[in-house]
């Protein structure tokens, strides 16, 4: 347990540097936000597999927070809709693929 604490607290600091980017980028603010999103996905997603589902949970909520903190997020109430939108998991009933934003989960034995 200690090691996927340790990895989702890597990931979780990558996760807020490359938010931060944005400050340091010179792009327009619409290629920025593609280019920050897709990384930020990638966190959670790498996350996901290092780490399991309840710690990508905890970095997909705080992501949002610090957003709002860096005034990309204009308002707070969009901080609910962002966070849902990164916890959107699909668990099909009979028992197949789960999904976790746009990434295929697959639980592996002695992870919950």
């Amino acid at each position: 347990m200690r090691r996927e604490v340790v990895r989702a607290a890597l990931l979780l600091a990558l996760l807020l540097m490359v938010q931060s980017l944005r400050f340091v980028m010179p792009l327009p603010p619409f290629i920025s936000m593609f280019a920050i999103g897709a990384m930020v996905n990638a966190c959670l997603l790498i996350s996901l597999e290092v780490a399991g589902w309840r710690l990508t949970m905890l970095s997909a909520s705080i992501a949002p927070v610090i957003a709002y903190m860096q005034q990309v997020l204009p308002l707070p109430i969009l901080i609910f809709p962002v966070a849902a939108a990164n916890l959107a998991r699909h668990r099909r009933s009979d028992g197949g693929e789960n999904y976790l934003a746009l990434g295929k989960y697959e639980p592996v034995a002695g992870k919950s």
